[in-house]
């Protein structure tokens, strides 16, 4: 019941940036609030709206643009904890100006972890008092049964995400090509699509595991919950994630889940799920083996139904109506 405005990306990027600025023009014209979902996409142009209009602005980050780009470009390879600490090219330099005239501009901030908070608040001229947290809810999809946690339904491994360079796959693909040399019956499912899709398969062709991992392309969100539900465990290796929307549908599921410790989560949840270093394959290798053991197995998924999933979107909604009430005082 809400208006969509869409700009197409077979526009050129100058292009595409004008032309969702002149729309985001029109349209908050007569809003209270512009609500963008990043810093450069939607917050930039959002940014510039705010002062033509004298708006208000909140901008929610759950990810992180620049350490992203670097990871893609290959300027960078670690985590977003060590990021900001490294030395930066011109074009970085450029883009963290322009990320810092973006926060400044923004009346709002709202993180999903503390951890990425304690990063900015570190990194950034950002004031703690314009600064809040609301953290990703937990889906609304039925849980398991307690009683039938303890059946692991079939051997198949999944990582489901956008298939670039920040989600670390070709290091799970490699530790994989290992465990199956003690457990040859192991499936790993890849599903998603981006471009580093071409050098994954060929890594896979190159280590001959064509019999023993999957490609599927993106799938909508009930079919993805179907294949975690009645996979044996998923993995997520990324170099970093914040709070990885897929780690809470495990956790609802009652579905064992690797996750890399460069995470908003890690503090969470350090005590309850399993992590991984995304820079040491033996980790992962051995955590894997370690959960092929039926008992390690049960004990862990024992582990996750005693974590509370009570915080729905309802919270989060909750949480929001109260942030844009105190902006409109």
């Amino acid at each position: 019941n809400f208006p969509v405005v869409r700009i197409s990306r077979n526009y050129s990027l100058p292009i595409r940036y004008f032309l969702y600025f002149w729309n985001l023009l029109k349209i908050a014209k007569d809003a209270d609030i512009i609500y963008a979902q990043d810093l450069f996409s939607s917050g930039l142009p959002a940014v510039l709206a705010k002062k033509i209009l004298c708006k208000k602005l909140v901008i929610r980050l759950g990810g992180d643009f620049l350490c992203e780009k670097a990871i893609t470009k290959e300027w960078f390879k670690g985590s977003l904890s060590i990021y900001y600490k490294q030395p930066k090219n011109i074009l970085e330099k450029v883009f963290l100006k322009i990320t810092q005239c973006s926060l400044s501009g923004t009346d709002v901030i709202v993180f999903s972890t503390s951890w990425q908070k304690d990063i900015y608040l570190e990194n950034y001229k950002i004031s703690q008092d314009k600064v809040k947290i609301i953290e990703n809810p937990f889906p609304d999809i039925e849980s398991p049964e307690i009683k039938k946690i303890t059946e692991t339904v079939n051997n198949k491994i999944i990582f489901a995400g956008r298939l670039i360079k920040l989600k670390n796959i070709d290091f799970l693909i490699n530790a994989f090509s290992q465990v199956i040399i003690e457990y040859p019956d192991l499936k790993l499912e890849i599903i998603g699509n981006g471009p580093e899709e071409k050098h994954l398969k060929r890594l896979v062709r190159k280590l001959n595991l064509k019999n023993n991992v999957i490609f599927e392309k993106g799938l909508p969100s009930k079919k993805l919950t179907e294949k975690i539900r009645n996979c044996f465990l998923v993995i997520v290796p990324s170099l970093f994630e914040v709070s990885p929307n897929l780690v809470l549908e495990c956790i609802k599921l009652k579905k064992p889940v690797l996750l890399t410790k460069e995470s908003g989560f890690y503090q969470e949840f350090k005590n309850k799920l399993i992590f991984i270093d995304p820079f040491d394959q033996k980790d992962l290798e051995d955590k894997i083996k370690y959960l092929i053991d039926r008992k390690n197995y049960q004990e862990y998924q024992r582990k996750i139904s005693f974590i509370s999933t009570n915080y729905s979107w309802s919270e989060v909604v909750k949480q929001h109506i109260k942030i844009f009430k105190k902006l409109k005082l």
